[in-house]
């Protein structure tokens, strides 16, 4: 079970390049200092390019030893406090999220492409259960093009508060239209057997940014 934080964040106009080049020390950073981080953006789905920072954990303890080594060491403040003076950059939202149980791939980002999609459960007793079992029956056809499919349970956020995000990670754009394109019967046949247990909020196409790393 693998535990996920990220912080999404976006450049001010006029200050890109500061951006990155504060968004690539600080990652480098948090590696140094043992906190497993990597770096995606966003490629369609979003108003602005958005810069997802995710360190991911096998624990919650794990994840809060980093928690505590991110608000105490010198170092870490230092370069937060150099990144705050700037002003180039604004946060747009902090996740927490939970690997789900079936869904398990481990603490670390998967590929260089990552399909994210946001569900909001319809509130009815039972609809948890049916959900998850429908996220099940698809992963399994999806991995069979290929998919690296995990689902995710958000414990923390400001736009996705309680959602479950279902995310599908390819190595590259020409794996993930092969995919699509091999799954499109399974998955027409897939969505009108269904039932409606949740609504779909966002999806996002994220991808390995070619200028932050």
């Amino acid at each position: 079970m693998a535990i996920a934080r990220s912080q999404i964040s976006t450049a001010i106009p006029g200050k890109e390049m500061e951006f990155i080049s504060l968004s690539k020390e600080g990652i480098k950073l948090m590696n140094d200092k043992g906190i497993p981080t990597g770096v995606r953006v966003s490629h369609s789905g979003t108003q602005d390019i958005e810069v997802y920072t995710v360190s991911m954990f096998d624990n919650f303890s794990d994840y809060g030893a980093a928690q505590d080594k991110l608000i105490s060491d010198p170092d870490l403040q230092a370069w937060y406090a150099k990144t705050v003076a700037s002003g180039s950059g604004r946060i747009i939202d902090t996740m927490e999220m939970v690997e789900m149980k079936g869904f398990e791939k481990g603490a670390g980002l998967i590929g260089n492409v990552t399909v994210i999609v946001m569900y909001k459960l319809i509130q009815d007793q039972g609809n948890m259960a049916k959900f998850i079992q429908s996220c099940q029956t698809a992963k399994e056809f999806q991995e069979k093009h290929g998919a690296q499919v995990r689902l995710w349970q958000v414990n923390a956020s400001q736009r996705y508060p309680g959602m479950m995000a279902y995310t599908m990670g390819f190595e590259n754009f020409n794996d993930m239209g092969k995919a699509f394109d091999g799954w499109k019967e399974e998955n027409e046949k897939f969505y009108f057997k269904q039932p409606v247990t949740a609504t779909m909020e966002q999806q996002i196409i994220m991808r390995s940014s070619t200028m932050i790393g």
